[in-house]
């Protein structure tokens, strides 16, 4: 059924996780978490974008493994995967990668209007504001700066 994700058994989890620490050198978990964190915020800027007027849909030279076809496409991926590219966004902040997190956050300005009530866009956009001032361009700083307060005063305390 479209939508509909398999999930590992916590069991099954724990085994793979102790292959993985034994078969796999750090150097290439490491490897492998990049190419992760990689493609899922690259695919989340065309699927933010989505809902931008300046953009719509990915250009026809974007290729990637999820279908992007719609708006619906695109918010349905954005919202189901929003654990795994939330998780990816910290990482890219974590390890500096400023111009990345900037990008992944303008490119959902128009979607958190739509899903308003996921409680991470502070998060989201507090991480923005950080890289943005990271970058040391003041429109950047500025202009992330602005939607992090606006999301704060409409957060619930």
């Amino acid at each position: 059924m479209p939508g509909e994700k398999y999930q590992l058994h916590d069991l099954l989890r724990l085994f793979a996780r102790g292959r993985l620490s034994r078969e796999e050198t750090p150097a290439e978990r490491e490897e492998a978490d990049d190419r992760l964190r990689t493609w899922l915020l690259e695919t989340a800027v065309p699927a933010g974008r989505w809902y931008k007027p300046e953009y719509g849909a990915p250009p026809p030279s974007w290729q990637g493994p999820v279908p992007l076809e719609s708006a619906e496409q695109a918010r349905a991926w954005l919202q189901d995967e929003a654990p795994a590219w939330l998780a990816a966004l910290r990482g890219a902040a974590d390890r500096g990668e400023h111009a990345r997190v900037v990008d992944v956050a303008r490119a959902m300005e128009w979607f958190c209007d739509l899903w308003v009530f996921w409680g991470h866009w502070p998060e989201v956009l507090r991480l923005s504001s950080q890289s943005a001032a990271a970058l040391g361009e003041p429109y950047l700083r500025a202009f992330h700066l602005d939607c992090y307060s606006c999301e704060r005063a409409l957060a619930p305390r």
